[in-house]
């Protein structure tokens, strides 16, 4: 599948971390425009939301924007995307997504502002998305067995389909990505998709029937750990406002328990070392 770019829009090529951010702020607006003209709840995430609580606006190093749904709200979003914006070829705004690209291996979505190209992109996949641009990252959460027992299988299970589904672009540079790609080499990625899928509706139906499950996201990982991270059923029952860059912006009202849960102290910001960008090769 070749990516699909309209040559008729002219390309903005954005060059540092100041223009990025002020790219990035413009597409976190669209978005969320977006989402209020068609009743879609969502929630700003990870770096976004500790920019949002700490810093009022980005992080100084950040170079991405995080937004979080629950699935009901994800599955809609996805709807209403593929039905108005990548059904018109006039709109830069698109939505990409493993079930309808078939080079995509993130079980996460992104929406794309196909006008705009960050020219300082680290390219870690082999094989273009069938959108290229600037891009917002769409995290689904889902319901899962609440059982404590069953957890740590989960978690290495979680592990497993995301890891296996990453590996399918990573280019062998090292002994450690030649060890990846042979030990996931039998599992195609139809079959991690359709396991993936089976979780999500197993989840769902688990809910339907008022059985015991919490929430999670299948792509939320601390580093280099297979741990997953599990919240109450609840938690995108009530959202507050956030400023952002001098813009308010919905979060979900635990955002301290859910940050905590990941980060740890998030009100700390973290040490030199780690104050770089992790998506461009830029690393002021």
């Amino acid at each position: 599948m070749n990516k699909i770019i309209n040559e008729e829009q002219e390309i903005k090529v954005v060059k540092n971390l100041e223009d990025l951010h002020k790219e990035l702020f413009i597409l976190l607006c669209e978005f969320d425009d977006f989402c209020k003209e068609n009743n879609i709840k969502y929630s700003l995430t990870s770096g976004t939301l500790i920019g949002a609580i700490r810093e009022k606006g980005f992080i100084p190093w950040d170079d991405d924007i995080d937004v979080m749904m629950d699935r009901e709200n994800y599955e809609k979003f996805t709807e209403v995307c593929v039905n108005k914006l990548n059904n018109d070829s006039k709109n830069p705004l698109k939505f990409d997504d493993y079930r309808f690209d078939c080079h995509y291996t993130l079980f996460f979505s992104r929406f794309v502002k196909t006008n705009v190209h960050v020219e300082t992109r680290v390219q870690i996949d082999s094989h273009p998305y069938l959108y290229e641009g600037l891009c917002l990252d769409v995290f689904p959460f889902d319901y899962v067995n609440d059982s404590k027992i069953l957890k740590p299988f989960m978690n290495i299970y979680i592990k497993f389909l995301h890891s296996a589904s990453r590996c399918k672009t990573l280019k062998i540079e090292s002994i450690k990505t030649f060890i990846k790609k042979v030990l996931f080499f039998p599992f195609s990625r139809k079959f991690l998709r359709i396991r993936y899928r089976h979780l999500v509706y197993k989840g769902q139906n688990r809910y339907a029937q008022n059985k015991n499950v919490a929430i999670c996201s299948f792509n939320f990982f601390r580093k280099n750990s297979i741990k997953t991270f599990y919240y109450d059923k609840n938690i995108f029952n009530e959202f507050v406002s956030v400023e952002f860059e001098g813009r308010e912006f919905p979060a979900i009202k635990d955002y301290d328990i859910f940050l905590r849960n990941i980060f740890g102290d998030y009100m700390v910001p973290p040490k030199g070392k780690d104050r770089k960008p992790q998506h461009s090769c830029e690393n002021n």
